[in-house]
């Protein structure tokens, strides 16, 4: 991939916060370019949801924005790219213009908006959205130039799937590069606590892990077990987090391209109210071009997990907020 940053000449924007009476998230003026993202590749996105083992721009473990072409390079600048803290983050992204600038040309579109993701780093500047072909048209009705936009975080609700976790790096009991795809709710993640079997929360069995660069983390629980669990939380605009826990059974640790489903999602989605599902963890040959993560038996896997059962484990997931929780889906379950 082209880096962005290397040839960007864009004239940095004043990004102007604006407060949203009722709203979270913070509404912001910026600049929106198809430039850079033109002609570069989910492959080499610097949030690497796409890189090897995956290495696929359409696996259906991938969240569904970044498949559809739904994603963005933000700058340095609020939003600031950092080490990839807002990989995988949504932003409702709107044109205040229906004419732009194409060099010293104006390019004409319509005034629309859309939810994007995050998906690299790199532009230079604040209030920077450089985004690909398919979310830039959605947002102007124009295929190229420069337009005015305002922007503010969103829940990334087209997510109605699991998460998965990949194995990034080799089998090692001392040391692991995970990540994590199709988060739901606000997209990113501000903590992950990995455990080893049925260790506890804050126990020797469990360690703190450190983000590597975007979803990807390190410093996994060091040793082997017959199971994992990873304690994932999420943070939204206003302070408020929430939790969920992804368990995976089957011998720890995996090799470099096993991928397991989690049985529950941020935004309150499960695979079903007991919150324990059926699901794979699965081994692929790294180089086929193809990456198959686990699924969840009877769940489409049109978004989020792949489809195939190779070796069936059961994995368990559960939902908290530090502030509040619904039962809803509880509840609908009972009475259905």
């Amino acid at each position: 991939m082209r880096s962005p940053a290397a040839s960007s000449a864009f004239p940095a924007a004043a990004a102007v916060c604006l407060a949203v009476p009722g709203v979270g998230a913070t509404l912001m003026n910026g600049t929106l370019t198809t430039y850079a993202s033109v002609s570069s590749s989910l492959l080499d996105g610097q949030c690497d949801f796409a890189g090897v083992p995956v290495n696929s721009t359409t696996d259906p473990m991938l969240a569904n924005y970044l498949r559809d072409g739904m994603h963005c390079a933000i700058g340095d600048e609020l939003p600031a790219f950092g080490n990839g803290e807002r990989c995988g983050g949504c932003y409702r992204v709107r044109s205040t213009k229906n004419c732009g600038m194409d060099g010293d040309w104006e390019v004409c579109g319509t005034m629309s908006e859309a939810v994007v993701m995050v998906s690299t780093g790199g532009i230079i500047g604040p209030g920077r959205f450089d985004c690909f072909p398919e979310a830039f048209e959605a947002i102007t009705g124009a295929v190229s130039g420069e337009f005015s936009i305002e922007f503010e975080e969103a829940e990334c609700t087209a997510i109605q799937t699991m998460p998965s976790v990949v194995q990034y790096s080799d089998p090692n009991p001392y040391f692991c590069k995970v990540m994590f795809e199709n988060m739901g709710g606000w997209g990113t993640l501000d903590s992950v606590e990995g455990c080893l079997g049925d260790s506890e929360s804050g126990s020797a069995g469990c360690t703190k892990m450190r983000r590597l660069s975007g979803q990807a983390w390190t410093d996994c629980p060091q040793g082997t077990s017959n199971k994992i669990r990873f304690h994932l939380s999420q943070v939204d605009p206003l302070g408020e987090e929430s939790q969920i826990e992804c368990v995976c059974k089957g011998a720890w640790p995996w090799a470099l391209g096993d991928s397991c489903a989690c049985g529950a999602n941020f935004g309150g989605i499960t695979t079903a109210p007991s919150t324990t599902s059926t699901s794979t963890i699965t081994t692929t040959t790294v180089g086929g071009g193809e990456q198959h993560g686990g699924s969840n038996e009877g769940k489409d896997s049109g978004d989020g997990s792949s489809g195939n059962n190779d070796n069936t484990v059961v994995l368990s997931g559960s939902v908290s907020k530090t502030i509040a929780f619904t039962f809803a889906i509880v509840l609908a379950a009972v009475h259905a």
